[in-house]
């Protein structure tokens, strides 16, 4: 692996990498919020996406609760005012509407 630069960053990796994927998945799913006008609501629905696609265990409830963590007041305040929603589909959808 001295004189191959894959077979190096395998190593590497290996040896150092995360110990944990999902679990590192899970902190910045916890991290991820939408900044406020620096971003639009379709970037953060897909960096959510691929973040909560690979963590492992979290149910629709769970994943429901984070993406609305992670939206900006504004959002949530007019999400709250609507009631309810059952999936996070739905939540989507509507962080999509009130954004455009």
């Amino acid at each position: 692996w001295m004189d191959d630069y894959s077979a190096f960053m395998l190593e590497l990796q290996t040896n150092f990498g995360p110990h944990d994927p999902s679990g590192d998945m899970e902190m910045q799913l916890e991290q991820l919020h939408m900044l406020h006008n620096r971003q639009c609501i379709n970037r953060y629905v897909v960096e959510f996406q691929c973040l909560a696609s690979q963590v492992h265990g979290w149910g629709d409830g769970a994943l429901k609760c984070q993406f609305y963590n992670g939206l900006p007041a504004r959002i949530n305040d007019e999400i709250s005012c609507m009631g309810k929603h059952s999936t996070l589909s739905e939540y989507k959808i509507l962080a999509q509407t009130i954004n455009a």
